[in-house]
């Protein structure tokens, strides 16, 4: 009861806190209280493994150790040992993401693939409702967009990509009234944030979610379907060129780059604004000039901070899980994962969209070993 809690905090409340009298307000707060919590949740585990049933709970675990996560781990450690720089355990004051939390996530995906979250009818949608009320209440950037509890208007649109689904499916649902809430209050979300990725993200989700309906037996094909329409829809951004700051093609030419120095293992995670801004330098880009602290691209991340092996892990991850979800028929958990995997093709990645994807990878890994 106690883990299903924090779980459910993290995904769907976390997005909604905000300290307001800090100097950065919406994501440090949110890293700090999500390491809190998932130190807690590995309290309550540790908790549960010493009890009368601890030999076959952590056989349990030990099941899930994939060697992925495993992986993962070790190639982090190599950014320590070898490449470390001041960001690179904590990250940059302004993300923190860097070593450390990734530990946590990792931690968070294993340990909450146990846990099948109950389909509280009311929860998802009050979390969209909170984020749709965040949204008017804080207002607008210079840019016009609304950025709501996330700070940030791609953050914000990529929290309700990845919360709707839970709402759509909840057991109210069936009610004729309820049912198109959760869809809505997202498009109004994402009209007022103005993040295009996200209007894809739910073009893809409606899309896959119609088809399934109608066919579910073929719910692998669509799924596959989803993937190359993400794949090919990234070709977008270097057709329309875009404007002088944070040009996303400019950016992903030069995480490309940067990936080239250190190909096999990488620049070590945490250290990508180092690693951009030496690469821009060195092909005098508009990069050098700009603060720059991801690739826009959560592949383009792993291979500018992974290497070879850090890109061949997560796509792997990536691959299996999906095959799990589909194995299993989640039209949710598919949903929200294509939704998921879009806004991360193209944009900096909160810890929000962070924990709701290594929790979908749990999930897929999950339900891939209980169907096999």
């Amino acid at each position: 009861m106690v883990a299903t809690l924090i779980v459910f905090s993290l995904l769907f409340f976390l997005p909604l806190f905000v300290i307001p009298v800090i100097v950065s307000p919406f994501e440090a707060p949110k890293v700090i209280l999500a390491e809190i919590l998932i130190e807690f949740l590995v309290f309550v585990h540790i908790l549960r493994a010493s009890g009368s049933e601890s030999r076959s709970y952590l056989k349990t675990i030990i099941k899930k150790q994939n060697i992925l996560y495993l992986s993962l781990f070790l190639l982090s450690l190599i950014s320590l040992i070898s490449l470390q720089t001041p960001v690179t355990f904590f990250g940059n004051p302004f993300r923190h993401q860097g070593v450390f939390l990734l530990w946590h996530l990792l931690t968070f995906s294993i340990l909450s693939s146990k846990l099948t979250l109950p389909r509280i009818p009311l929860i998802p949608l009050i979390s969209l409702a909170g984020l749709l009320l965040g949204t008017l209440i804080l207002g607008q950037n210079e840019a016009g967009r609304f950025y709501g509890t996330l700070g940030e208007p791609n953050a914000l649109a990529a929290a309700a990509i990845f919360i709707w689904p839970f709402a759509f499916f909840n057991p109210l649902s069936s009610k004729p009234w309820i049912k198109p809430l959760s869809p809505l209050i997202t498009l109004i979300i994402l009209i007022l944030s103005g993040s295009r990725s996200a209007l894809l993200a739910f073009l893809i989700q409606a899309i896959f979610l119609l088809l399934t309906r109608f066919k579910p037996a073929a719910t692998g094909k669509f799924t596959l379907l989803s993937i190359i329409l993400i794949t090919f829809s990234l070709i977008m951004p270097i057709l329309e060129g875009g404007g002088w700051f944070e040009n996303r093609s400019e950016v992903w030419s030069t995480s490309l780059l940067a990936g080239l120095q250190r190909p096999i293992t990488g620049s070590g995670f945490g250290n990508m604004e180092y690693t951009l801004k030496e690469t821009s330098r060195l092909t005098n880009n508009n990069i050098q000039y700009q603060y720059v602290d991801s690739s826009h691209n959560f592949i383009l991340d792993f291979w500018v901070q992974g290497g070879l092996l850090g890109t061949g892990l997560i796509i792997s991850t990536v691959f299996l899980s999906l095959l799990g979800l589909v194995r299993k028929k989640d039209r949710l958990l598919l949903c929200s994962f294509l939704g998921v995997l879009t806004v991360m093709s193209f944009n900096p990645i909160s810890v929000v969209t962070l924990l709701a994807f290594w929790y979908l990878i749990g999930q897929g890994f999950s339900l891939a070993r209980r169907d096999l």
